[in-house]
């Protein structure tokens, strides 16, 4: 028998979803004409009527390092958070300014998207429009985008202490070391996202999908070469069911679209082209996951070997996923965000190859491990964003840049902790929690020496 938290979940649930039948409420609001015709201002405050409840919930969630360190207190426009609350919320802003991005992309609006955007990296008007294009594939029978916002909101509720606790309460399930992911799956799976009632039946098991997908692979971690083989097991649960995978992506997208609404919410800052073009890399990878096409090892190393071949025609010598060592550098350029940019995919090869043999080794073997047939694969949770953060908290010599690199990965290596492939022995993902490092990485002494990074993760 569920306890009584969970009754009392349900009894709300139904009685919500009743009123919403009743009155229509805003749903009128979300086809791809009425939304996009708004001004940015109108669609904000439709987003913070009809999203209340979500958005009360994201002024507690937890950011990331990368918001954290970058988070700003500029005046010079109002962000999408100060204009419903006076105050900015960094979950908030990332959330209403995926919205936003949404909404341009459905308008044509290429300047609005595009204006915060260095112009070298900026998104092309070519890759603006195949973003379009699969929007509009993904509502074209009815023309109602509701679901696609419903996603986007729900996202990064599982950041919410608020939520973790209410979970907890609600279904005796402890979430103390549950991810995000997994806190709003099981708050959606109990009836505690209230905007979920908004939907019809085939819309919400959609959404339940992708949250269960998102439960047990990021899509986010694989397009950086985050997780591992063994993570791509999760996209098994998309199959037969395209359009719930189109929607879940869909909503990787725009996340990531406002990704950096803590520096600069006039555009989609983040979705500059080269992060797009890796998108695009991850999409029919993915595709051939959910319709069992190769092994999990095989769709992995498609994206490793899109990667190097990016890195090819920059000029970069070929690398193999053939090559253990090759394979691993592979990863960490990724993680690096490094196979658009040469020069520092240069500073990651110089960075490894200063890595004692052994030190190498280390790395290279816990790389290397997938999850599924061979042992304990770690997952080193955050490490893109570790990487990133470093690198702009380093000297601007690439020998400083080189130095902090290399501490990074001698680091890496001691969070595998003698992770190697062992064939034959059963499959599991260890997920490492590095948040953390950030402190480290972002204090004085780490500037001035990067080795300090070598007190931490010793036996």
């Amino acid at each position: 028998m569920p306890p009584l938290a969970a009754i009392r979940w349900h009894r709300i649930r139904t009685i919500f979803h009743a009123f919403s039948q009743l009155t229509g409420k805003r749903t009128n609001n979300f086809t791809i004409s009425s939304f996009s015709a708004l001004s940015n201002e109108e669609a904000i405050k439709l987003l913070g009527q009809t999203f209340e409840d979500e958005l009360k919930y994201l002024q507690s969630a937890n950011s990331t390092p990368e918001t954290l360190a970058n988070a700003t207190s500029s005046t010079e426009f109002i962000t999408p958070s100060r204009q419903l609350y006076n105050a900015d919320y960094d979950e908030v802003n990332r959330t209403l300014l995926g919205m936003l991005a949404l909404k341009w992309v459905l308008a044509r609006d290429y300047q609005s998207f595009t204006q915060s955007q260095p112009p070298a990296v900026a998104l092309k008007q070519e890759s603006f429009d195949d973003l379009r294009a699969l929007c509009l594939s993904q509502f074209e029978e009815s023309g109602n985008i509701l679901p696609l916002l419903v996603t986007i909101v729900i996202n990064d509720l599982g950041k919410s202490p608020r939520l973790a606790k209410a979970v907890e309460k609600a279904t005796g399930k402890p979430m103390t070391d549950a991810n995000h992911d997994e806190v709003i799956y099981v708050a959606a799976e109990n009836g505690m996202i209230h905007s979920l009632e908004r939907l019809d039946e085939t819309q919400r098991n959609d959404i339940l999908l992708g949250l269960k997908l998102g439960s047990t692979l990021n899509v986010a971690q694989f397009a950086q070469a985050e997780n591992v083989p063994g993570s791509l097991e999760g996209a098994k649960v998309m199959a037969g069911n395209r359009r719930a995978f189109n929607l879940k992506f869909l909503e990787v997208l725009f996340d990531v679209a406002g990704a950096a609404a803590n520096v600069d919410a006039r555009g989609a800052k983040a979705m500059i082209e080269p992060v797009y073009r890796s998108y695009k890399i991850v999409h029919p990878i993915l595709l051939d996951v959910v319709e069992n096409r190769g092994s999990h090892r095989q769709n992995y190393d498609k994206l490793l070997a899109a990667h190097g071949e990016k890195l090819k025609q920059q000029g970069f010598r070929p690398l193999s996923v053939d090559n253990p060592s090759e394979r691993a550098l592979l990863r960490l350029m990724i993680m690096g965000r490094s196979t658009s940019n040469k020069k520092q995919a240069d500073l990651f090869d110089a960075a490894f190859k200063r890595l004692s043999d052994s030190q190498r080794q280390t790395l290279v073997d816990g790389l290397n491990v997938d999850g599924t047939d061979d042992g304990e694969a770690i997952l080193p949770y955050y490490m893109p964003a570790i990487i990133s953060e470093a690198l702009k908290n380093t000297s601007d010599e690439p020998e400083g840049k080189i130095e902090a690199l290399a501490s990074l990965m001698r680091l890496l290596g001691r969070v595998y902790n003698g992770s190697k492939p062992k064939k034959g022995q059963a499959g599991t993902i260890k997920e490492v929690n590095l948040r953390h490092v950030t402190k480290v990485i972002h204090g004085e002494a780490f500037k001035s020496d990067p080795r300090t990074l070598d007190q931490l993760y010793t036996k």
